[in-house]
């Protein structure tokens, strides 16, 4: 019997967009006469300012807690823009859930155990605000078998810079080791094998050595733990680097 199961380790430092939502004055309908009070000013309006005064994470309804493996997701946080409103001179709050925001992962690490901050950043014309939220990795499946399972795929260095039009070979040029565990604690860290390499898949996305920019680089790596009734545990580790063409 064999179980199978996909983990996703990288965590892409990937931007969303900036929305540019414009900031004014809202008109409220306009008073309605229906008494026949000659006092009553026909074009009177209420009128409101909106400013955003903060951002949060609303922890109740975002997943934060992840095992080691699983893929981090953007769609499991729940961003709210808190509001102060001027209405006729008194202030009121309000929040609403917001979606175009950005998400700095670049300190994450879905393949270790630990505590890492994500942080969050919004704007709504030249009103920028952030916010950070920690995202804690625990220990997985594995770590209930009590045996020595790969746990994760580490580059040695996560930036790599080169010039321009500078050749690269991301499967020789880039330094990676192979961390093991057993019930949450490290047994030991060795580099990839040839045979490994072979197995190791790379992403290069849109990058080109022709440009100068920031290149995220997926790689994937497909393993297996022996359990302790027999069954094989077949599972796949993501990792990335980062390439800056300059």
């Amino acid at each position: 019997m064999k179980f199978v199961k996909k983990l996703g380790l990288f965590a892409v430092a990937a931007c969303v967009g900036l929305s540019v939502v414009s900031c004014g004055k809202d008109r409220a309908e306009e008073v309605i006469d229906t008494t026949g009070n000659p006092d009553i000013n026909l074009e009177e309006t209420t009128r409101s300012d909106i400013t955003l005064s903060s951002i949060s994470v609303d922890n109740n309804a975002s997943k934060l807690n992840y095992y080691v493996g699983e893929e981090f997701s953007r769609e499991n946080l729940v961003v709210k823009g808190n509001y102060i409103e001027v209405v006729d001179g008194a202030n009121k709050s309000l929040s609403k859930e917001l979606t175009n925001y950005t998400l700095d992962t670049s300190d994450l690490n879905m393949g270790l155990i630990g505590t890492y901050p994500v942080t969050i950043t919004y704007r709504e014309g030249t009103n920028i605000k952030t916010t950070t939220v920690n995202i804690n990795v625990t220990s997985s499946f594995l770590d209930d078998q009590k045996i020595e399972y790969l746990a994760g795929l580490e580059p040695v260095e996560t930036i790599i810079k080169i010039s321009k039009n500078q050749a690269i070979d991301f499967k020789e040029d880039v330094v990676f080791e192979k961390h093991y565990l057993n019930n949450t604690v490290e047994t030991k860290v060795e580099a990839l094998t040839a045979s490994d390499k072979e197995q190791l898949t790379v992403d290069e996305g849109n990058f080109s050595n022709t440009k100068t920019g920031r290149y995220v680089i997926k790689y994937s790596f497909d393993t297996s733990a022996l359990l302790s009734d027999g069954t094989n545990y077949e599972y796949t580790l993501n990792s990335f680097v980062i390439v800056i063409v300059q």
